[in-house]
């Protein structure tokens, strides 16, 4: 990198190949040269690139291959991504990226790929990008990975009133000598403006030097004209005329996806938690705009995107991850699988110091538990968790599959079997289901399974729900936690015995439950 600027060449275009030793080739499509510094910000590469190729800003994605790893494809979406770019390549004179739009182009020659993968090697072993599930439903609500279920509307907090948390867009664009660092800020201004002012535009003659937006209003005057500052990435307004003959505020203005994103995304910078119906009432307030809930959910979801990546984006850096788990944190497990489509399927992640921390802190106790993720490939969350002194969780594994399934059950004990070596039996806490019974004495053939508590008691209720009285259920539930916890024989028989005299079908329930599993007295 001499001078410390680096040559860049753009290719858009052209499709990937995957060689016999699992390096990709690129062929084909158009090339633009470019340069960077360690001055340079993302989103003046990123619009000088949608400049090129008249792609639209928000659709692209920039990749590239690093010099020792022709296998893996990482994606620059930060300013910390354009330094690393330039760090990896600090020793070459010229770098490729590859520009892609709407998406990755998968490797043309499919039937050159292994049908499936493991992956627990160091970053340099042979991996390819790994594509999102395919099995989801794209139709339905979709919420982000890391969203808290406070995200979820909330009936009483519709009706509250909140302070003022979007500015006034009615001044984004403010005359002649008004200056923005990038083409992508002064396009979002004019959006923002225009939408405030209840006007519709149309750019006109504008390309990577210029901006020019006039009122799209046949016979309106209202135009300006912003040139790009030679040797910069700025744009100043050289030329405006702010007067209107079409009668502007007239037009019902309308708020697009994109747009909503791009007013929302400040603050979800701030404030993560950011609710649809809190941006449905901060935009009527500020814009005299109303949006539907869906409007505005999709707005979040566009400024979560653009903040932090795309979910089927991130499927792809899974290989990158699994690489580097093992090699910053040795002694640790993160073994990733795919199907034949190279689509996801399986990720066990273990870390060392939970598992030095469970062998050497915890009893030989581990509960196992799943939960639905709620992202937009949806998926499962396999856990084992201990507790530690204080009786606090203490995650050991964690694993995420693509299905709710007694295989990718049966495969996860069959993980955590290889990262376990104590000698002391294990105890296990699990659901009641036969086949979990079977793959827990299969792969650890001297362990005790537990059924836990909680998920006996919400099966309790469900079985007599309707059928007796709330009131005469929760007597139950007590009595059912009563035998669990007599500590002899003796207890259990006087616990179960008052369940009889309630109820004799619960009575019934109670003893097929097999207590030996689940009750104090037998343990």
């Amino acid at each position: 990198m001499a001078n410390g600027k680096l040559i860049v060449v753009c290719q858009s275009g052209g499709k990937f190949t995957t060689n016999a030793d699992g390096t990709l080739s690129y062929s084909g499509g158009d090339a633009h040269a470019t340069s960077l510094t360690l001055n340079t910000k993302f989103d003046d590469f990123k619009s000088e690139i949608s400049d090129m190729w008249k792609y639209d800003l928000h659709s692209l994605s920039i990749k590239y291959l690093l010099p020792n790893n022709k296998r893996t494809l990482i994606t620059i979406s930060t300013d910390r991504d354009i330094l690393r770019f330039l760090e990896f390549h600090e020793d070459s004179a010229s770098a490729d990226v590859y520009v892609m739009t709407p998406s990755p182009p998968a490797p043309s020659d499919a039937t050159s790929l292994p049908c499936s993968r493991s992956s627990h090697t160091m970053p340099n072993g042979p991996v390819s990008p790994i594509d999102a599930p395919t099995d989801y439903l794209p139709d339905e609500p979709i919420f982000p990975v890391d969203a808290p279920m406070d995200f979820l509307p909330d009936a009483e907090d519709a009706g509250k009133q909140k302070t003022p948390q979007i500015s006034s867009r009615k001044s984004c664009i403010t005359g002649v000598g008004q200056t923005f660092n990038t083409r992508c800020e002064l396009h979002e201004a004019l959006d923002k403006f225009s939408l405030a002012h209840g006007f519709h535009y149309t750019l006109k003659n504008s390309d990577g030097r210029r901006f020019c937006a006039r009122c799209k209003a046949e016979g309106c005057p209202w135009f300006f004209i912003a040139p790009k500052l030679s040797t910069t990435k700025l744009f100043r307004i050289k030329k405006m005329n702010d007067t209107h003959t079409c009668g502007v505020g007239s037009i019902r203005a309308s708020a697009s996806r994109k747009l909503v994103a791009s007013i929302v995304k400040e603050k979800l910078r701030d404030t993560p938690t950011y609710k649809p119906q809190e941006i449905i009432d901060d935009i009527r307030r500020d814009l005299g705009i109303e949006l539907n809930y869906a409007q505005a959910y999709g707005g979040i979801a566009a400024a979560l995107e653009e903040l932090q990546g795309s979910h089927r984006t991130a499927y792809n850096q899974l290989p990158l991850l699994s690489g580097k788990i093992l090699e910053t944190n040795p002694g640790s497990a993160a073994i990733l699988n795919t199907k034949e489509d190279l689509s996801f399927h399986q990720i066990f992640v273990a870390f060392h110091a939970s598992l030095y921390g469970f062998q050497n802190g915890c009893r030989p106790l581990l509960f196992l538990d799943c939960t639905s993720l709620k992202s937009k490939y949806r998926g499962e969350l396999f856990t084992a968790t201990a507790l530690d002194g204080n009786n606090v969780i203490f995650l050991v594994a964690f694993a995420i599959v693509d299905v709710l399934s007694d295989d990718n059950w049966h495969w996860f004990l069959e993980q955590l079997k290889t990262v376990l070596s104590m000698s002391p039996e294990i105890t296990f806490v699990a659901d009641m289901k036969k086949e979990m019974s079977e793959s827990l004495s299969l792969v650890f053939p001297n362990c005790f399974h537990g059924y836990c508590l909680h998920q006996l008691t919400e099966s309790l209720k469900r079985k007599f729900k309707g059928s007796l009285t709330l009131e005469v259920v929760r007597v139950l539930i007590s009595e059912f936690h009563s035998a669990a916890y007599a500590p002899t024989a003796e207890g259990f028989k006087k616990c179960i015995g008052t369940i009889k005299n309630i109820s004799p079908e619960a009575y019934e329930w109670v003893l097929q439950t097999e207590p030996e599993h689940w009750a104090n007295a037998f343990f």
